[in-house]
């Protein structure tokens, strides 16, 4: 029976990378920074329309798996992505914020499968996809969006 490596175990095994054969930290043991963020809607938002959530910092990795949405019930078929400037579905697609929930990101994205470092302070974007409802049925209604970043200690 084989037994295979992933990129991190082989950067483990003996004479992997660093001088001790631990992989970098970033990858094994980093601090990991929360960004909480709320945003309130003003009603008229739009498909196409971007949300500027907060900043990556230089040097980090948003970690996906570990972040959340939490929506009111917004109404309307209020839905997005988020990723950055670059790719606007880089770290999650089709979340619908229309009902009160909290949800995980969602899709299989390249910044989950092959996490992006950010070499410089990089904005993250929630890219509406659909409208929310009718300008005084959501105004005034909250997202808050809870981002995880690893940053190598």
């Amino acid at each position: 029976m084989a037994t295979y490596q992933t990129d991190t175990a082989k950067l483990q095994a003996p004479g992997g990378a660093g001088d001790s054969g631990r992989a970098p930290g970033g990858l094994v043991s980093a601090d990991v920074l929360m960004l909480t963020a709320t945003y309130t809607l003003r009603g008229d938002e739009t498909t196409a329309d971007s949300i500027e959530i907060g900043t990556a910092p230089a040097g980090s990795r948003l970690v996906p798996h570990l972040c959340r949405v939490v929506s009111e019930a917004v109404g309307g078929s209020f839905a997005g992505s988020i990723g950055d400037a670059a790719d606007a579905t880089r770290y999650s697609t089709a979340l619908t914020l229309s009902s009160a929930a909290t949800l995980a990101f969602a899709g299989a994205q390249s910044g989950a499968l092959s996490p992006v470092l950010n070499t410089a302070n990089t904005p993250i974007l929630f890219k509406v996809t659909g409208a929310p409802a009718a300008s005084l049925a959501s105004k005034d209604k909250k997202v808050t969006f809870l981002l995880a970043f690893t940053a190598q200690n």
